[in-house]
């Protein structure tokens, strides 16, 4: 029992001894600046600057005297170097560049795929699907929405067609909200 006491007193007065310690936390702040300039490759541009001070003093009535300074610099400044990577390529493939030009546009042009038309009877039958998907999903509103696009694209025999399905559709929405409504 007289271990344990001891040990807490010794580490209340060695507590009580340590000296006060000091962390500077570092600032930070910022700036914008908009604008534009001209810079050659491999060149650099000053873009701006801004610097800020402070000074403070303060004194006692027992003549003590202390002061502050505080000083900051920012720069902003553009390094530019350009890398043209098809230039790198001629020259590491030993091509002279007319002809490695001629090579890269045929590439360009074997990957470029003209678009399918889009038939608008096909786009208007896959809008009916759609909205058979919202109905059976609960989408209601979608699947309106649908149905109505669809009539209006459609030519006139398929619209009649869809014209039954939306009608059919819309009698099962009344007789849901209906239900919905009944306590």
């Amino acid at each position: 029992m007289r271990i344990l006491i001891l040990t807490a007193v010794v580490t209340m007065s060695a507590a009580n001894t340590c000296p006060a310690q000091v962390v500077m936390l570092p600032t930070f702040g910022t700036f914008q600046y908009s604008g534009a300039v001209l810079v050659p490759d491999g060149g650099s541009a000053h873009l701006g600057s801004i610097g800020r001070s402070a000074e403070s003093s303060r004194s006692s009535g027992w003549g003590s005297r202390s002061t502050g300074r505080s000083i900051s610099r920012g720069t902003m400044s553009a390094h530019v170097q350009i890398i043209d990577l098809a230039e790198m390529d001629r020259q590491l493939l030993g091509a002279e560049p007319a002809e490695f030009l001629r090579q890269q546009k045929a590439k360009e042009a074997a990957k470029v795929v003209p678009p399918k038309p889009i038939d608008p009877v096909e786009a208007a039958k896959q809008l009916v699907r759609d909205a058979r998907r919202c109905v059976q999903e609960g989408h209601l509103k979608a699947a309106d929405y649908y149905y109505r696009r669809a009539i209006g694209e459609l030519p006139s025999d398929l619209a009649a067609i869809a014209q039954r399905e939306y009608d059919r559709f819309g009698q099962q929405r009344h007789l849901l909200a209906r239900r919905q409504m009944q306590p």
